[in-house]
């Protein structure tokens, strides 16, 4: 327990220690699913009030000759404040699910966690890096010697491989029913974290149920050690391997440009390829015209619709996999930018046809749940209010206020208020038709497919009908004013368990200091998105805060000050430079220009401007190109000229090799 857990959350861990390196994994596979049995129990208890599936967690961790299956979860008070259930009622209720596990399981789990453990191996081992990085991980995992043998040797390499791979067979033939045996054997650890007021109130409950007390005064061994030993491990050393010549970067440029193919289904859905049968699996981005933009009236609703969307798919990708229809593991995620939002579904080509006829299903026959609903507007109004917090955005909302006035990008940038009070259930029913027009859709594919997955498309999206919908863009003007210095006021958050009712004027604990730290934004205009003026802007930028980062390292004056650019977003045409954990501006202002300045010299220095002209293109391609190690990480970076272009009449997905 610790004065600065909020008292509003109960976090409980349960580890199970006696179940070997498969057990472990295929439990976690199997009750981590969001669908889960054990998972949708534990959301239908209100005295756990735990806001949603992504806030339970089950996960497998290993070490030599040890494995742990580690349950947690984050718990609230009961909503119905009658119900009067304490921290330690909601641990001890948790605990009664967990023990539940046994039964619940189902013999359609049982293939689910099959599925997943064994198609996520195949996937490891089929690409080089994750295949040196599974590698190094088994053999740091399993012990160094032959055990059962009088003459103990070292595994020869051959054999550390096989036994890894030998991994698929075990799970192949995996029985559940001794991994439950050991649970069902087994006293788990339970740990239960929560706020020091919380535990006084119940401390005899805690003490008669057996558990240990660990507080700020008792833990220091913790916090001394814990990663003691690592702390200077893996310290990052890059080589660069960028090219030089314009040779080679134009073999590189035509070689790639060349394997983008682009089609168009009969309703209108641009479909966008891009083949690699060196990789495995396949990569969809559904791109959705619309955005942050499309809503800035009602700012936050564009991504809680983007998030129901992808919670759908999800949940019909795992009832085909229930269903034996699907026997990878597919895996969705989604994002909302200014100008589009995106739904990216990693799956293995052999079940192409079951996943388009998923997504599909899940869009245009799925129902939204109204506790669904809720969930995705609660999360999206948690998030704004660590963004309203957050000193860097209150700046950038201010800039942005300067430059466009208070327009869309304003609405949506603005750090002050809260966001969809009145969004309710029948708002988002109302909004959901706008998802089913397929003039807003895109896909992009990249990965190992065949000519074959262009029918499944067809047939799965042809079924989305184009009704021409007009898509809400920013027509706000950029008014950036050329050497303007903008002074903000910084709210600083401190959290605290008392009522805002209750809240007295001060805090309650005063923290003295005579240091105040605080960021500095520096804004420049970008050349038109699109142009090499722009690529070229773009480069630079990135290099400056390279240089940037340097100078603030060696200069006495910025003590654990970190620099980050921005680089322009769609619509808005300028790059940002932020410095954190500034003492005084007038330094900042030196050290920045100073970096300017020096890259303006090299520039104009026959040797030195070849030497920093190699160091821009080659950060910029190590920043921009390690994205293509995999294919969802190809699949975005073609979305990209869909983001920041969105209004072209042919979509410039390309827009990442040109540049």
């Amino acid at each position: 327990n610790h004065s600065e857990i909020s008292g509003e959350l109960t976090q409980i861990v349960v580890q199970y220690t006696m179940l070997n390196m498969e057990q472990a994994d295929f439990l976690a596979a199997t009750l981590n699913n969001d669908a889960s049995n054990f998972k949708q129990q534990l959301l239908d208890l209100p005295e756990l009030n735990i806001p949603g599936a992504e806030y339970i967690n089950i996960s497998s961790a290993h070490k030599k000759n040890t494995s742990r299956l580690i349950i947690q979860a984050l718990m609230q008070p009961p909503e119905n404040k009658k119900l009067g259930i304490t921290s330690i009622q909601q641990a001890d209720m948790f605990m009664d699910e967990v023990k539940r596990i046994p039964q619940l399981i189902d013999d359609a789990e049982v293939q689910f966690g099959k599925y997943q453990l064994l198609s996520e191996i195949t996937d490891l081992s089929s690409k080089p890096l994750s295949l040196m990085t599974s590698l190094a991980s088994f053999w740091a995992l399993e012990p160094f010697y032959k055990e059962n043998e009088a003459d103990s040797e070292l595994y020869p390499e051959s054999k550390l491989t096989s036994l890894m791979m030998s991994r698929i067979q075990k799970i192949s033939d995996f029985e559940v029913q001794p991994a439950i045996e050991t649970l069902e054997s087994e006293e788990p650890f339970v740990f239960v974290i929560i706020n020091s007021k919380d535990f006084a109130k119940n401390k005899k409950t805690y003490k008669s149920e057996n558990y240990e007390e660990i507080n700020e005064n008792n833990s220091s061994w913790y916090v001394q050690t814990m990663f003691k030993e690592m702390r200077d491990q893996f310290k990052p050393s890059v080589q660069n391997y960028g090219v030089s010549g314009n040779s080679s970067d134009n073999s590189y440029y035509q070689k790639n440009i060349s394997q983008i193919q682009t089609k168009r289904l009969e309703n209108g859905i641009t479909v966008i390829s891009k083949q690699n049968t060196n990789s495995t699996g396949v990569s969809m981005v559904l791109s959705i015209k619309g955005g942050k933009l499309n809503s800035a009236s009602s700012n936050g609703f564009e991504e809680v619709m983007t998030n129901l969307l992808a919670g759908l798919i999800q949940r019909e990708i795992t009832k085909k996999q229930y269903e034996g229809l699907i026997t990878g593991k597919p895996a969705v995620s989604s994002q909302t930018n200014l100008a589009t939002s995106t739904i990216l579904i990693d799956f293995d080509m052999i079940d192409a046809q079951a996943v388009c006829d998923a997504i599909a299903n899940a869009i245009i026959y799925g129902e939204v749940a109204p506790a669904s609903a809720d969930r995705a507007v609660s999360s999206r109004q948690y998030k704004k209010r660590l963004e309203n917090g957050s000193s860097v955005n209150q700046m950038f909302s201010a800039a942005v206020n300067q430059i466009y006035g208070k327009h869309d990008f304003y609405k949506i940038f603005e750090t002050k208020n809260d966001i969809l009070q009145t969004t309710d259930y029948t708002s988002i029913l109302e909004a959901y038709p706008a998802f089913l027009d397929s003039s807003r859709y895109s896909l992009i594919l990249t990965g190992n497919f065949d000519d074959t997955i262009f029918p499944a498309i067809e047939s799965s999206f042809s079924l989305f009908t184009n009704n021409g919908q007009i898509i809400k863009s920013s027509s706000d003007k950029e008014n950036i004013p050329s050497g303007k210095k903008i002074t903000v006021k910084i709210t600083h958050t401190f959290l605290t368990d008392i009522p805002a009712e209750k809240a007295g004027p001060q805090p309650e604990v005063l923290i003295p200091t005579t240091e105040f730290l605080d960021p500095v934004l520096y804004i420049t205009k970008a050349p038109a998105s699109g142009s090499k003026e722009a690529a070229i802007f773009n480069a630079i930028l990135n290099q400056m805060g390279i240089e940037l980062q340097k100078a603030v390292n060696s200069s006495r004056k910025f003590d654990n000050s970190t620099v980050t650019v921005q680089l322009p977003q769609s619509h808005m045409n300028f790059g940002t430079v932020y410095i954190q954990n500034v003492t005084h501006m007038k330094e900042a202002d030196a050290i920045y220009r100073r970096t300017i300045l020096d890259m303006e010299n090299k520039l104009k220095d026959g040797a030195s401007a070849e030497k920093l002209i190699k160091q821009i293109k080659n950060n910029w391609t190590l920043q921009q190109m390690n994205d293509t190690f995999t294919n969802s990480g190809t699949a975005l970076l073609l979305q990209k000229g869909l983001e920041l272009q969105p209004e072209a009449e042919e979509p410039q997905a390309d827009y990442y090799l040109k540049e």
